[in-house]
Formats: C-alpha cells, structure tokens, sequence
C-alpha cells in the first residue's frame, strides 16, 4: 500500500456519520429522504411531506427552513441511505410503526411507487426493525384510510 492510499483507507475509517439532535429531527429527514429517494419530488409529494410536518407539533417546531437547509447540507455530504440510517437510531421503538406509516403515506401519494422508494422503505422498515407482516398491516391501513 502506498502513502495515498494509505491516507484514503485512514480516512474511511473515520468519516463522521450523520448526527441528529432530536427525534423529530430524524424523523424529518427520514421523510426527506422518503420524497428524494426517486430524484423526483412531485407537487402532490410536495404537498403531503408539508402537511405531514405542519401536523406533528414536535417536527414543526423545529424550524422548516432552517431544518430544510440541514437537509440539504447534508444531502450533499451523505446518501439518502446514510440519512436514514442514522434517522432510525434515534426513534422510540414506540413511535416506529407512526413514523413508518408516514413515509409510506408519504411515497404512495402521487399514486406510483418506484423502485428506488420501495428500496428506501425496505431500508426504512429493517432500520426500524419492523416485522414484514406489520409493514404490510401498515400499508395497508394507509392505503385504505387515503381512499376515504
């Protein structure tokens, strides 16, 4: 191994990872991540992830713009997956299977769900440590409650 190389393995090994500083703020960039997953962030997306966020007191008193801004700082620095990742350590066990509807909420609302958003809602459900069978039951209680 020569020194360049020696230098980029040293740094790998301590690349700093994602670090929220609440639960309402990873749960905000979980659903970041939701809307961004496909690299296509439609109205109908837009406009759910919004009234997602202005619903739950706890994320929206975080600030959206200054909140926004970090997401995107970050964006820029890691993947999505890292995000998420990093997100999921911080939810309450008791609050998983909410924040788990809110993304699937999130990404069947334009009506299609590509393959890159079923990739990020496997990431999600593992990193939640959500059972196949309850996220199907989520799902579909979603689904059906976004038919009324």
């Amino acid at each position: 191994m020569n020194f360049f190389e020696s230098l980029f393995v040293v740094e790998s090994k301590h690349t700093p990872s994602v670090v929220y500083q609440s639960e309402a703020e990873a749960v905000f960039a979980i659903l970041f991540a939701c809307i961004h997953s496909d690299e296509v962030v439609c109205n109908e997306e837009n406009e759910r992830f919004m009234q997602i966020i202005m619903a739950d007191a706890g994320i929206s008193a975080l600030g959206l713009t200054s909140t926004m801004g970090r997401m995107l700082q970050l964006r820029e620095r890691y993947t999505l997956a890292a995000m998420v990742q990093a997100a999921v350590k911080n939810i309450l066990p008791e609050n998983r299977n909410a924040v788990f509807a809110k993304a699937v909420d999130l990404m069947i609302v334009d009506g299609s769900l590509p393959q890159q958003e079923k990739d990020m809602l496997q990431l999600l459900q593992q990193g939640l440590d959500i059972s196949d069978a309850d996220a199907m039951q989520i799902a579909a209680t979603v689904m059906l409650e976004g038919n009324r």
